[in-house]
């Protein structure tokens, strides 16, 4: 397994560790690379084991990945109020 890889995964189990429990949102903005390899990583572990936590990231690049497809929605600029009503309205899910 390639270092960088390995530390990818272990700050990414430490990330969910830490929201899972507690049902945090974390918001991760300003991605320049979805391919970055902590990104990738904590994206497929929140894929498969969280329940309680949300993950919201904010990329200007479109991922257009067929695995997160379901779980993927394209925003364009909005104003504040329309973003706050958002998260409102899907804070339980």
């Amino acid at each position: 397994m390639d270092a960088a890889l390995g530390d990818a995964d272990a700050a990414a189990e430490v990330i969910l560790e830490l929201a899972e429990p507690e049902g945090l949102w974390l918001i991760v903005e300003n991605v320049a690379s979805a391919k970055d390899p902590i990104l990738q990583s904590l994206l497929s572990l929140v894929r498969r084991f969280a329940r309680r936590m949300k993950l919201i990231v904010v990329s200007r690049e479109d991922p257009r990945r067929a695995e997160l497809s379901a779980q993927t929605v394209r925003l364009g600029p909005m104003p504040d109020e329309e973003l706050r009503a958002l998260l409102l309205e899907h804070r339980s899910e």
